[in-house]
């Protein structure tokens, strides 16, 4: 009779592990305008529904419908220049 015994488990180092992502900031904390903010959203939203509504008249009706479609804003944040820069012109 021969029992089979399974391999060891691989070693895998602490590198190797991914690491835990950190938590998003609170909206609160960004520096960025909470109005325009909210109009893009807006405009993202009205931008979907007007897409939404020109795809079921060209296909004439709900032949994909799904639960529904994942909408991203994606904000960047980026400080500009504090002073004007001036180079040099080269001759």
């Amino acid at each position: 009779m021969s029992v089979e015994v399974a391999p060891p488990k691989l070693f895998k180092p602490a590198s190797v592990k991914p690491l835990a992502s950190a938590a998003p900031p609170a909206l609160s904390s960004l520096p960025v305008n909470q109005s325009q903010c909210k109009s893009a959203v807006t405009a993202l939203l009205a931008h979907l529904a007007k897409q939404e509504a020109t795809r079921k008249s060209t296909l004439g009706g709900d032949l994909l419908a799904g639960d529904g479609e994942k909408v991203y804003l994606v904000v960047g944040l980026r400080k500009g220049a504090g002073r004007e820069v001036h180079k040099p012109i080269r001759w």
